[in-house]
């Protein structure tokens, strides 16, 4: 139920997804306040979905309710709890929950710049796009961004001020030069004609960036210059890939998803585009501890037959995290090596 109701459409609809971090909610909260983007009068509405029974984002949302002119804030706990991925999922519906002409999710430990809106809204409008993908920066702490690291170092060709329209197609090569499309880098008009919600079938919110590029059926706008960042915290990201890792080794379908996934794009991709494909792939390179991890859980092999060989891959991945970092880029190669070799197969494969 809403703490607080439109009188007149917004110029932007930001979801918050939460669970039991009113500090990260509370921080998000402030960030969608030092956004400038009021236009004729429109406000900003933020949509806080809260994933916890004991509700503690309620509190921070009626801290803020009043403190923020131009900022509307509406609390819409779940009533019963959802799960990660589902509480997720509801925040990437293409079409606003209230008349809204933009959209975005801000994960509530993820971060946006100040500008962020209104510049997403200028890349829709000078591209004539409704779907925008913007870079992220890494960030280690609540206080610390890495500006020399961003969630895609090796995106797609932009012109000289870091700007692309890329094809649907085009998108389907992050399945293997990223790691999909990243939950933060999407921004749209809530007229869009995709629509970006993944279905409540997948219950693992790593597949459902597997799953998005899919899902665009339109041009979309793509911005190099990161304006936000991507929470990248070692000690929990590893956990929470520890925990995945034990989920997988009794069920192994999100590995076998993600490999059908990558069949399917090649499949998609043009024969003349495979070999680009391969040799901008051929240029990666994973440097950074959670990236290593996560291209250890993918296959080298389209099929990955019997317990054991998945185990491999995820001692090949549970082992980047006790490496110094100066043998993480040596592990790393590795592991694209591996990568290389699968997608060489499937090269062979589309030409046979």
């Amino acid at each position: 139920m809403p703490v607080t109701t439109a009188t007149a459409p917004y110029i932007c609809e930001i979801r918050i997804p939460t669970y039991k971090r009113p500090d990260m909610l509370e921080r998000a909260i402030g960030q969608l306040a030092a956004q400038t983007v009021l236009k004729n009068g429109a406000r900003l509405h933020g949509v806080i979905f809260d994933d916890s029974p004991a509700q503690e984002g309620r509190a921070i949302v009626r801290k803020h309710e009043d403190r923020h002119p131009g900022l509307t804030l509406s609390y819409r706990p779940n009533r019963e709890n959802l799960g990660i991925s589902r509480n997720l999922g509801q925040c990437f519906r293409t079409a606003a929950y209230e008349p809204s002409d933009h959209v975005f999710c801000l994960e509530d430990d993820n971060s946006v710049f100040p500008g962020f809106i209104a510049a997403n809204i200028r890349l829709l409008e000078e591209t004539g796009t409704a779907i925008a993908i913007r870079n992220q920066y890494i960030e280690t702490t609540d206080n610390e961004i890495d500006h020399t690291r961003t969630t895609m170092p090796d995106a797609w060709a932009t012109d000289s001020a870091g700007v692309g329209v890329l094809q649907p197609t085009d998108l389907l090569t992050c399945l293997f030069t990223n790691l999909g499309i990243s939950n933060g880098a999407l921004f749209w008009r809530s007229d869009a004609a995709s629509e970006l919600m993944i279905g409540e079938d997948c219950a693992d919110p790593v597949l459902i960036e597997y799953l998005r590029p899919f899902a665009i059926r339109e041009p979309v706008a793509f911005a190099n210059t990161p304006l936000g960042a991507w929470r990248d915290n070692e000690k929990e990201s590893f956990r929470i890939l520890a925990n995945r890792m034990q989920d997988r080794l009794t069920n192994y379908r999100g590995l076998k998803a993600i490999s059908a996934l990558r069949r399917a794009a090649l499949a998609a991709i043009a024969d003349n585009d495979r070999a680009a494909l391969y040799e901008r792939a051929a240029e990666c390179r994973w440097g950074t501890i959670d990236r290593a991890y996560a291209h250890a859980l993918i296959p080298a092999r389209p099929r990955v037959t019997g317990m054991a060989a998945l185990a491999r891959h995820w001692a090949k991945g549970l082992a980047c995290h006790a490496l110094p970092a100066a043998q993480i880029g040596e592990r790393s190669a590795g592991i694209v090596r591996a990568q290389l070799a699968w997608l060489a197969n499937g090269l062979k494969a589309g030409q046979s």
